[in-house]
C-alpha cells in the first residue's frame, strides 16, 4: 500500500510535476490484518524506501496469531474516528481490501446503501 500510495499520489521529478503532492501519512490503524506468516517491515525502514511518507508511531510487528475479524473491525472504526477528526477536507484512503471489508461491514449500517450490498458481505 505504501508503494501504490507513492506511485498515485506523489509527481515525477522527470516530468516536473512534484510541487504540490498531498501528506501521505502511514497510520497503524488500517494496516493490514495481523498473522504469524506474514509480516510487514517497520515503519522507519519503510521511510528508507519512501521518505515522502509520514508516520504518527512505528507498532513491532508481533503477531502470535491472526487477528480476528471482529479485531480488525474494531481498529477499522478507530480509523474512522481518527480519519474523521482530521482537519483536511479532501482524503483517500489506500489500504488493504481484508481490512477495508471488516470497516464497512462494522459501520455499513450508517452508511450508503451502496456500503451494504451484497458486494461487502
Amino acid at each position: 500500500t505504501l508503494q501504490t500510495s507513492v506511485g498515485v499520489f506523489v509527481g515525477s521529478e522527470e516530468h516536473g510535476d512534484n510541487c504540490n503532492n498531498p501528506l501521505i501519512i502511514a497510520t497503524e490503524l488500517c494496516r493490514v490484518r495481523m498473522r504469524k506468516d506474514r509480516r510487514r517491515e517497520s515503519i522507519s525502514r519503510c521511510k528508507a524506501r519512501f521518505p515522502q511518507i509520514e508516520s504518527e508511531y512505528d507498532i513491532s510487528w508481533e503477531a502470535e496469531e491472526r487477528e480476528t475479524d471482529e479485531a480488525v473491525a474494531a481498529r477499522g472504526v478507530e480509523f474512522i474516528k481518527w480519519l474523521l477528526a482530521r482537519k483536511e477536507k479532501e482524503i483517500a484512503v489506500v489500504s488493504h481490501g481484508g481490512f477495508l471489508k471488516q470497516t464497512l461491514l462494522a459501520i455499513g449500517h450508517k452508511c450508503d446503501p451502496l456500503v451494504t450490498c451484497d458486494n461487502f458481505t
